[in-house]
């Protein structure tokens, strides 16, 4: 809930950024080239467009990459956010035989509206309609397996709290997965746990040894496994985490012996909100 509420502000300080453009170039469109209200509109939205979206990504939703993801389902947004907006042109001008700018302020307040709600639960999230997902697993699985092309069974480790991150990417190229468990489960639960209770609860203390065990048991598998591949999330807002700041290699850093076997990777890209490491130098993916 607090989230969304931050979110909201977020958003509202790029909406308005956004729709104030919109409104100043369709109405100076209108009145000082003598364009048709359609006409306007367009002019407005095509000038806020390109502030809406690098607001809402950057700063609305935090977001710092997969931009060909977002970016796409932002643009059937927008052209439906347009829509919506000629459909109130059409109810005021044509209808109603009303003046354009009396669409103006019923565009301010219907569109916004409608561009969060779409934008918070569909656009820019990673949990939407379930029915997408596997076409989602299918683009990381790609992304993530042009790092390891030309490489034979090679040693893996996604640290991420996505199962789609890992599977089905590393039975694709036939890899050896080195950790114990499938996702880093325990961590986002303990996290976000740790956020909110007393430092002197049994509960809290309780949390604190199972985060504990997780990164023990993290650092014990990279050790034992020697990963060729790391794949790290570095999304500014991670799955189940309730919009908590994450770092994983900084969490596991705190052990010296990862911290000392961790100078052996060297960072060799970035995709889909993830960093890429090896224990050696292999070139990068052609885009």
């Amino acid at each position: 809930m607090i989230e969304t509420f931050f979110e909201a502000l977020r958003f509202g300080s790029t909406g308005v950024a956004a729709t104030l453009l919109h409104l100043l170039i369709a109405f100076a469109a209108a009145k000082g080239m003598d364009l048709s209200p359609y006409a306007a509109n367009a002019a407005g939205f095509a000038s806020a467009f390109i502030v809406s979206y690098l607001g809402h990504f950057y700063w609305t939703f935090g977001h710092r990459a997969g931009h060909r993801r977002y970016l796409a389902r932002f643009r059937v947004l927008s052209l439906s956010g347009y829509g919506l907006s000629n459909l109130i042109i059409w109810l005021v001008v044509e209808r109603a035989g009303l003046p354009f700018v009396l669409a103006l302020p019923w565009i301010a307040l219907a569109v916004p509206a409608f561009t969060f709600l779409s934008a918070k639960y569909w656009a820019f999230s990673d949990k939407w309609i379930r029915s997408f997902v596997s076409n989602e697993t299918l683009v990381l699985t790609a992304d993530f397996a042009a790092y390891a092309k030309g490489m034979e069974k090679p040693r893996i480790l996604v640290l991420s709290s996505n199962l789609s991150a890992a599977f089905p990417f590393v039975n694709a190229v036939h890899g050896e997965w080195t950790s114990s468990y499938p996702t880093q489960w325990i961590v986002p639960g303990a996290v976000e746990k740790l956020a909110s209770c007393e430092n002197a609860s049994p509960d809290c203390g309780k949390t604190r040894k199972a985060l504990a065990f997780a990164r023990d048991s993290a650092v014990r598998d990279f050790l034992k496994g020697a990963p060729v591949l790391v794949y790290v999330d570095i999304r500014p807002r991670k799955p189940y985490f309730g919009g908590i700041p994450f770092d994983y290699l900084s969490w596991l850093e705190q052990d010296h012996h990862f911290a000392e076997r961790w100078k052996n990777y060297t960072k060799i890209g970035e995709t889909d909100g993830y960093a890429v490491w090896s224990l050696r130098h292999i070139d990068q993916p052609s885009a």
